[in-house]
């Protein structure tokens, strides 16, 4: 007699097949309410049908061959051969299994190697531009000939190799203003861009050529990096970038972030070349927060003090700032460019990711666990975002800056509130996130639920809020009763709440 083994038989299937098979064989000989006949005719009907299934299962058919009909010893024999054949399907989904992880391993580091390629291929390009002696007087490209401003995004490679370039030259601590136009710093953005007056990242596609890799470096902003110039140093502003992409390009999807000091041309925008219609269509940000998904909002510092710079105030009738001015938190959010820029990509329903530093990381989280004010310490820093008081470098911009403004939903009045939500939104999202990680026996006594549940309240999230007082209030009953102080404070705290 031939055995013929499953041939594409699915694992799972063959195992119910085969504890189908056992039932029959053990099936226990007391009848049921039908009597003895019934049992038989039972007991007939099922083996018949897993014989049937069996052998359409194990039976390989030539072509143009009968169908082979399992005998009842083909079913025992196949039975007993069972564990055989269940070990070889193992082992047969174990090779397979390993061979996708190979390719896996394979791919990841093909990916490691052309992102090493792309980063070594930016380091040559950079020091290419930077041997350059010709200066130009007037950009080489018009506007209608450059690439246009959503497509000038810019790959993890690429700014791992701008890192490098500027770590060999000393240079990752200067701050924005001088790694754009510093004198006689010759690896500025503007000295690095003299031969073409055009972005860095447009001078870098026109110096590496079409189908030279470029799409590794450069293509389709995905992210719209918005920042102050005011205290950022290089290093500071690549480190934040390159921890947000390296978390969500988890997801598989190259981002390519759009950051204006290498996506604009600064030569342009800082008045070295003099060309007034070029000058004010490179002003507007239209194109990539228009190609952006994703919106990555640098908030640094969270928290301190620092002497605000002698810039006029966006809005004319708000006079001069007093001299000596001392401003608080995150300098951002006294930028006029950088709160137009968060509530025009918000409703443009971009998503927001806000961006620390790990030194304001770790000072979020102990307020948050530890300070049982957490709550209202957060909320005066972002109670701070008002568009009257922020400030701008140039006043040529107030026209543009406020012209866009009033198109948004809402105008002027709107945007310190659409901004102080989306930013509320984020940090209770990140604050949820780390009372997810609290072991549960903890939870209900912890401070960072008390801080949470406030937030909630706050931005009228009341039934969200009220879930956590009532934790709060099962924990402090377990803890100490229902008379304890602790007990009649967290039901105080549910009682105002509803």
């Amino acid at each position: 007699m031939d055995v013929h083994t499953p041939g594409t038989l699915e694992i799972a299937e063959f195992a119910k097949l085969c504890q189908e098979l056992r039932e029959w064989q053990c099936a226990p000989h007391q009848a049921p309410h039908g009597g003895a006949d019934s049992v038989a005719a039972s007991r007939a009907a099922a083996r018949e049908d897993v014989m049937q299934r069996a052998a359409t299962s194990t039976h390989a058919q030539s072509p143009g061959q009968r169908p082979q009909h399992a005998t009842v010893g083909d079913v025992h024999s196949w039975a007993r051969l069972a564990p055989c054949i269940a070990v070889a399907l193992m082992k047969q989904e174990e090779q397979r299994r390993s061979r996708l992880l190979a390719e896996q391993i394979q791919l990841a580091e093909e990916a490691k190697e052309a992102a090493r390629a792309a980063t070594a291929l930016t380091i040559r390009l950079l020091e290419s531009l930077a041997a350059k002696e010709e200066r130009v007087a007037l950009p080489i490209l018009s506007n209608a000939e450059r690439r246009r401003s959503g497509r000038r995004g810019m790959s993890r490679a690429l700014l791992f190799g701008v890192k490098a370039f500027y770590a060999q030259r000393g240079a990752l601590d200067k701050v924005m203003q001088d790694i754009v136009n510093e004198r006689p710093f010759p690896f500025s953005a503007c000295e690095l861009t003299k031969s073409t007056g055009l972005s860095l990242i447009e001078t870098l596609a026109l110096e590496a050529g079409e189908g030279e890799g470029i799409e590794e470096l450069v293509g389709e902003a995905t992210c719209f990096f918005s920042y102050s110039w005011n205290g950022t140093t290089l290093r500071d502003l690549l480190h934040a970038v390159e921890r947000v992409l390296a978390k969500l390009e988890t997801d598989g999807t190259r981002r390519y972030v759009w950051i204006d000091i290498l996506c604009a041309s600064q030569n342009l925008l800082q008045g070295v070349i003099k060309d007034p219609a070029m000058s004010s269509a490179e002003v507007g940000i239209e194109d990539a927060i228009s190609t952006a998904g994703e919106l990555l909002f640098y908030m640094e510092p969270l928290s301190g003090e620092w002497r605000a710079p002698a810039h006029p105030f966006l809005l004319a009738e708000q006079g001069e700032p007093a001299e000596g001015w001392v401003r608080r938190g995150p300098a951002a959010l006294t930028r006029a460019w950088c709160i137009f820029e968060l509530a025009k990509s918000l409703s443009k329903g971009c998503k927001l990711h806000v961006l620390l530093s790990e030194k304001s990381v770790a000072q979020f989280e102990d307020k948050m666990h530890n300070d049982a004010y957490g709550f209202l310490w957060i909320g005066q820093i972002l109670g701070r975002v008002d568009v009257k008081q922020a400030q701008i470098t140039k006043t040529e911009d107030r026209e543009y800056i406020l012209g866009e403004v009033g198109k948004l939903p809402g105008g002027m009045g709107a945007v310190n509130s659409s901004v102080m939500a989306a930013l509320g939104g984020w940090v209770i999202g990140e604050a949820q996130a780390m009372l997810e990680a609290v072991p549960e026996a903890e939870r209900g006594t912890s401070l960072l639920l008390h801080n949470v549940a406030v937030m909630l309240k706050d931005q009228g999230r009341l039934a969200e809020s009220e879930a956590l007082w009532r934790e709060k209030l099962a924990a402090r009953r377990a803890e100490g009763g229902d008379r304890a102080p602790n007990t009649l404070v967290a039901l105080n705290n549910l009682a105002v709440n509803l």
